[in-house]
């Protein structure tokens, strides 16, 4: 085989790499958006659980009926919000800030009338 023939096989094989390359690429970028998609609608189902779950726990809490086993569930919630409340104030505490009995504005425990309401703080 010649030297120009040898050039055009190379070519070629030169060409339909690069083809299958391209194509292995949009693949790829096609499977990306795809699993991108999925994602998000994944995200979207997990923020429903949420919503219906809020739904469910603001039922317990205005002493509505709900299925037994939820309310078990629900309970776990209501202890963890305790829990993080007593946290919360352990913080507070350490960082010698306070809360404003009306508003709930965060305040240092030194300060006499609240910058919000301007309510009267017990000190």
């Amino acid at each position: 085989m010649d030297i120009k023939g040898k050039f055009s096989g190379l070519a070629k094989n030169i060409s339909s790499g690069a083809s299958q390359v391209a194509k292995k690429s949009e693949e790829i970028v096609e499977v990306s958006k795809t699993n991108m998609s999925i994602d998000s609608n994944e995200n979207k189902i997990i923020e429903l659980y949420a919503k219906i779950g809020e739904v469910i726990f603001n039922r317990y809490k205005d002493g509505k009926e709900i299925p037994q086993e939820l309310k078990e569930l629900c309970k776990d919630i209501n202890n963890l919000e305790e829990v993080n409340e007593k946290l919360i104030g352990k913080i507070n505490k350490i960082k010698k800030l306070k809360k404003c009995s009306n508003c709930g504005e965060e305040m240092k425990t030194e300060i006499t009338y609240c910058q919000k309401c301007g309510l009267k703080q017990n000190n």
